[in-house]
């Protein structure tokens, strides 16, 4: 029996950051990307009223002593706040997905998170526009999405309980569909996504 690899690569995403780990550590997926833009946008905001009352507090002994403890210490907090600022909240990364498709199953792997449905389980099978998936099929909780950078199409795959949403570029989409419709995988193959 062959089977059949796609794979899509990692890519940047910012709700994987560690604060958005943490934020969004107990909500679906939705829920925790509005707590994560939500709490960023409140601590950025926290950040800039911080900012401007120690400036408004220290402004007179800054002038005083440019070069003194006071100033160069008020500059090192600017620097240090804003540097951890971007490191916690917008450095993240959405691991890689390996979807294996054989005569009996069709397996997507990202990380710890693997997901396997028997192919005599899926109820239908469709391609949709990014831009369908994104104004539709994205808005529900059932909704696992599996994504490359630039996808154009997604390829979604109903079963009773959930829907799972595969996003590939280029002519991969069509090509997954293809092997999925089809009875059996005729020879193994690893398809990458371009970036």
């Amino acid at each position: 029996m062959t089977e059949r690899r796609f794979e899509i690569p990692r890519r940047f995403d910012p709700t994987r950051s560690v604060f958005g780990r943490f934020v969004g550590r107990h909500a679906d997926v939705l829920q925790s990307e509005a707590r994560y833009y939500f709490a960023t946008i409140m601590m950025l905001i926290g950040i800039l009223i911080a900012n401007f009352i120690a400036w408004a507090i220290l402004k007179p002994t800054i002038m005083d002593d440019p070069l003194g403890t006071v100033a160069i210490l008020y500059w090192a907090v600017q620097v240090v706040s804003m540097v951890g600022f971007l490191a916690l909240c917008l450095v993240g990364f959405q691991r890689g997905t390996v979807i294996t498709v054989d005569d009996c199953n069709v397996s997507l792997a990202r990380g710890d998170e693997p997901v396997t449905v028997r192919r005599s389980d899926i109820d239908s099978l469709e391609i949709v526009s990014a831009l369908a998936f994104h104004r539709h099929y994205r808005r529900y909780s059932n909704v696992s999405s599996y994504a490359a950078v630039g996808t154009e199409a997604y390829v979604i795959i109903r079963v009773s309980e959930k829907v799972l949403a595969i996003g590939l570029g280029g002519e991969n989409a069509q090509d997954l569909l293809n092997t999925l419709k089809s009875g059996a995988v005729t020879r193994e193959e690893a398809v990458r996504v371009a970036l």
